[in-house]
């Protein structure tokens, strides 16, 4: 079966389009939670929690991280790493941090159009939509780095 220039540009700029349009949805999603998860006070115990992301030991620039608590119980704390790799959790408009207890971990990396140079790299599936990546966030300050590796464990 052949298959013709304009189908398969036509499936391309939809792909594209859907991609943008899954992120666009998830970017909402995150700013909604930060501005629904309250503009009081938390009724939840929060941990300050902040640490650095590498992959292959190198600093992922531009990774979004979330962090949801086990059990569904409480709202997702969310961050962004800088240049350096370096993030430090949200929680609400007004207060850093995440609620105390064990969370389920997900970060994942998209290109941006407002940076265009940032390098990209490539999270395999097992730290986001099929994540082992587990944390106990205590009271206090918490520095939790998470040292990806783009082969898995073993090999």
């Amino acid at each position: 079966m052949t298959v013709g220039f304009s189908e398969v540009f036509c499936r391309n700029e939809l792909n594209t389009l859907l991609r943008r349009a899954g992120r666009t949805v998830l970017t909402a999603g995150w700013v909604s939670v930060l501005l629904l998860g309250g503009c009081n006070r938390s009724e939840f115990k929060l941990g300050d929690v902040q640490g650095i992301v590498t992959m292959d030991g190198k600093p992922i620039s531009g990774a979004s991280i979330l962090f949801q608590p086990e059990g569904a119980v409480g709202t997702v704390s969310v961050s962004s790493t800088d240049p350096q790799g370096h993030y430090r959790m949200v929680f609400s408009r007004k207060e850093k941090g995440a609620i105390v207890g064990n969370h389920s971990v997900t970060i994942n990396l998209w290109p941006s159009e407002s940076d265009p140079n940032r390098v990209m790299v490539r999270i395999p599936a097992r730290y986001n939509e099929k994540t082992e990546l587990k944390v106990e966030v205590k009271p206090g300050d918490n520095v939790i780095d998470f040292p990806l590796t783009s082969e898995p464990k073993g090999k």
